[in-house]
Formats: structure tokens, C-alpha cells, sequence
């Protein structure tokens, strides 16, 4: 949340006029990488990704477990790369880092969705 706010702090003061920024993270994490952190959060060393348009037989445990990782279906099922070049010179401008979402903290964003999803144990 920090990287936002003191991004749109330093465009305040040094965003040009007319110019695009894209405050995101430039080294996103791989759909594999985002997977393999909710079983490692789940305890789920056997499961196995599919598409999440899988119109195979699933059991019943296995629709109630599909049910509250929807929520990340979105990013699982596409990649989007933004041209950041004006916000890192903006970052830069402004001597601040840019975002680097590191493994520990995906986990830790992981695990914190899932805990608000009642009945998820997580460790």
C-alpha cells in the first residue's frame, strides 16, 4: 500500500502532463510461482492445476475447494505486461524504489486472502 501512496505522492510532484504511468510491479509473478504458494499455504502437496474453465469431474471436495481460490482465477488466467518505463523515470525523479514484490510477500498476501475466506486453514 505504501508503494501506491508514495507513488502518487511523487506524481504530484513530478509527473509530467500528457504522460502515462503505470504503478505496478514490473516483474510480476508467474501463474506457476502464484500456484505452487497456495499449495504450499493449503498444505496440498498433491494438487494439480487445470484450467479453470475444466469442465471434467470433480468431486465434491474438489468443488468446495475451487470455490474460494476463484479469487485469483483472474490473474491465473491471463498476463499482462505494462509499459512502466515513465514510472520507474518518475520513481527515479522522485528517489524512490521501485515495487518489488518479493516471494515472502506474495505468500504472505496468499495466505491473508485465503485466511478471510472462512474455513480456509492456512499456516
Amino acid at each position: 500500500m505504501d508503494y501506491v501512496v508514495n507513488g502518487l505522492i511523487a506524481a504530484l510532484a513530478y509527473a509530467k502532463e500528457n504522460t502515462i504511468y503505470h504503478l505496478t510491479n514490473s516483474n510480476p509473478p508467474t501463474n506457476q510461482l502464484v500456484f505452487d504458494l497456495i499449495k504450499e499455504s493449503l498444505h496440498l502437496t498433491n494438487l494439480e492445476m487445470v484450467p479453470t474453465d475444466y469442465q471434467g469431474e470433480l468431486t465434491l471436495e474438489e468443488q468446495k475447494f475451487n470455490e474460494p481460490i476463484r479469487i485469483f482465477y483472474n490473474h491465473c488466467e491471463r498476463s499482462i505486461q505494462f509499459d512502466d518505463s515513465n514510472t520507474k523515470q518518475l520513481l527515479k525523479d522522485a528517489q524512490l524504489e521501485p515495487l518489488e514484490l518479493t516471494k515472502d510477500i506474495l505468500r504472505k498476501i496468499i495466505i491473508n486472502s485465503l485466511r478471510s475466506t472462512e474455513g480456509i486453514p492456512t499456516s
